[in-house]
């Protein structure tokens, strides 16, 4: 089972809407690692393969993907799971790397490309204190053939939690994930 530490501040269903998702995109492309990090609260799809700014200012999304550059103090909580070759199954364990958001110089963040952390690794960020903020996102990079597809959704609840925007990946793809995640035995 998947932990994303859910707090008094998150909304119980949005946080089962990214649970189902991201169970389900990890039982599709079966990465070696997992990261799944909890940010303080809503960001938007500005955030979709941002490498971070040159010149203090000016936005850059290089071609090879890098990490979105978060600081620090947005990161609430993160899960690092490894998966057992013998049984297929995911461990939370230490990660082997250094904290994947650090503070640094935005530039620094240029060479932190997702194929050289973990080239089989699936990446997940997720918004925190979405009871009060009443929406969410969820952005996901996943191995693909040598490569990593990037991919965002934006959350709001209205009667209950609707996706309002989706970049990168069709509705039919998302409704594959959730139908996966019934197969969680190995997870």
């Amino acid at each position: 089972m998947i932990d994303l530490h859910e707090t008094f501040t998150d909304d119980s269903d949005y946080i089962e809407k990214v649970r189902a998702l991201v169970l389900g995109a990890v039982v599709w492309c079966k990465p070696q690692e997992v990261y799944i990090t909890k940010i303080d609260h809503w960001f938007g799809e500005r955030w979709l393969a941002f490498s971070g700014k040159a010149l203090g200012a000016i936005g850059v999304r290089l071609k090879k993907l890098t990490l979105p550059p978060f600081v620090p103090s947005r990161v609430v909580n993160s899960v690092y799971m490894k998966r057992n070759e013998d049984k297929g199954a995911y461990r939370a364990s230490e990660p082997p790397r250094m904290h994947l958001h650090r503070w640094q110089p935005s530039t620094k963040n240029f060479q932190r490309r997702v194929d050289e952390i973990a080239p089989e690794g699936a990446f997940f960020w997720y918004t925190g204190a979405t009871a009060r903020e009443g929406r969410g996102a969820l952005m996901a990079y996943l191995p693909v053939g040598g490569e990593h597809w990037p991919w965002y959704i934006e959350y709001a609840r209205q009667s209950e939690w609707e996706r309002i925007r989706v970049i990168g990946v069709s509705a039919q793809e998302l409704v594959s994930f959730e139908d996966s995640s019934a197969c969680e035995a190995h997870v």
